[in-house]
């Protein structure tokens, strides 16, 4: 049967683990939770070489197993999304016309939506439809088609929001611009 220590003497190994938990967890904030578990698995693993009481060696062992269980679910989702990438082009090959045309495209750059940057694109329409404007704060600058619809999959600028109108609703809305612009004097 094993030895139980005195009750002080696991309340201080309890509180010290529980210390040295949450400092562990100071420490990984940020990272992706598999790496997570690594680092707090060989955290613990140095205790328990230390010969720390109060650390389990079933729970390293547990938290070892699930953070190879978690990259074995990742690794599979990686390869379905890049599965699921190749079916939808392969569905979308042939289809050449769209019911909706993309007239705007938000981007948010950063590590959260309140942290980062936001910026848009805008195409030039009707004049040149594959020209877009890129406003970044008070700098507009001419860009291309391709850096618009650039895949941004890994990258920290994402699209935030898309905007799409039917084409006979752009062109009434166009008609009307123009029109409006015409009795102002504008053009």
């Amino acid at each position: 049967m094993p030895r139980k220590s005195p009750p002080l003497i696991r309340r201080q190994s309890k509180a010290f683990f529980l210390l040295s938990f949450h400092a562990a967890n100071h420490i990984f904030q940020g990272l992706p939770f598999a790496l997570s578990l690594q680092h707090t698995a060989g955290f613990l693993q140095n205790l328990h070489q230390a010969r720390m009481p109060g650390v389990d060696e079933e729970l390293i062992h547990r938290i070892d197993n699930e953070q190879k269980r978690i990259q074995e679910e990742i690794q599979h989702l990686r390869h379905r999304i890049d599965s699921l990438k190749a079916e939808l082009e392969e569905l979308w090959k042939s289809s050449t016309e769209a019911a909706y045309v993309l007239t705007s495209v938000f981007i948010h750059r950063g590590s959260s939506p309140t942290f980062g940057h936001y910026f848009f694109y805008s195409r030039n329409l009707p004049g040149s439809p594959d020209t877009w404007f890129k406003y970044n704060d008070s700098d507009v600058t001419v860009v291309s088609k391709e850096e618009v619809l650039a895949d941004t999959t890994g990258s920290t600028a994402n699209p935030y929001l898309v905007r799409h109108l039917l084409p006979l609703i752009l062109d009434k809305v166009l008609t009307w611009l123009l029109s409006s612009w015409c009795l102002r004097g504008k053009i």
